[in-house]
């Protein structure tokens, strides 16, 4: 996957942000705001197996996070939220959250987590060693953090 994810970039950013919706792939350059005009800036790309999770910036609390297949050069799925994550590099145990709510790979509703009232977010999702659960960690407006788990079982 290494040679894959070389030949794959973001703009080069030298320690500041540049706002620009490009993804280059084998030197082909695929704008994602055609994917969706509210991406304004790349933020990260992160080698899957044959994909490449490219996540766009939206906004402070919103991503979109764009799926692009290696082997057949192009995008493949969109997933809007935020604190995505997998096992291994089996893209479909994705999890992601949406405000106070957490979605799978195929977009199915998980669970909700209760959110303070000053604003908290969801700021961290993980998988437990045993995989059964999700462990999700929220941070509320006063900089509190609380853990709390959902059995997810074998649903991703």
């Amino acid at each position: 996957m290494l040679a894959e994810t070389e030949q794959a970039s973001l703009p080069d950013r030298d320690g500041e942000i540049i706002f620009s919706s490009i993804f280059t792939y084998h030197g082909v350059d695929y704008d994602l705001a055609d994917r969706n005009q509210s991406i304004n800036a790349l933020t990260g790309q992160y080698p899957v197996g044959k994909y490449i999770v490219v996540e766009g910036y939206t906004g402070p609390k919103n991503l979109i996070y764009c799926v692009f297949d290696t082997e057949a050069e192009q995008f493949i799925k969109d997933f809007a939220g935020t604190d995505l994550i997998w096992r291994g590099d089996d893209l479909t145990t994705a999890v992601y959250s949406f405000w106070s709510d957490i979605y799978d790979y195929e977009g199915r509703y998980l669970a909700s987590v209760e959110l303070p009232e000053d604003g908290g977010y969801i700021r961290e999702l993980a998988f437990s060693e045993g995989g059964t659960e999700l462990i999700v960690t929220i941070l509320a407006a006063s900089g509190d953090e609380v853990e709390t788990t959902i059995d997810i079982g074998g649903r991703v």
